[in-house]
């Protein structure tokens, strides 16, 4: 699950990530943005499978939560203001 959640904070921060870390995968150009959403929504499809496989309510609700919070910070929601604009 976190490298879905660290996928989809290198998709939103992209812009950030090209002057603050431009060695990162998105950043520098080694993978376009498809090919990171393809990971994103496999890693978290594996992630979901390996839970409910596992038949534990707590890690399932682990992988669920861990997903929601990871979303609340890296997707732009005007509620959510987590990344200020430059001034």
């Amino acid at each position: 699950m976190n490298v879905a959640i660290v996928g989809l904070n290198q998709v939103y921060d992209k812009k950030i990530d090209m002057v603050n870390k431009p060695y990162l995968p998105l950043a520098s150009g080694e993978f376009n943005a498809s090919t990171a959403l393809f990971i994103i929504a496999f890693s978290v499809l594996i992630s979901v499978l390996f839970g409910v496989y596992s038949d534990s309510t707590p890690l399932i609700c682990t992988l669920v939560s861990s997903l929601a919070f990871g979303l609340m910070y890296s997707v732009d929601i005007r509620m959510l203001h987590w990344k200020v604009p430059n001034q």
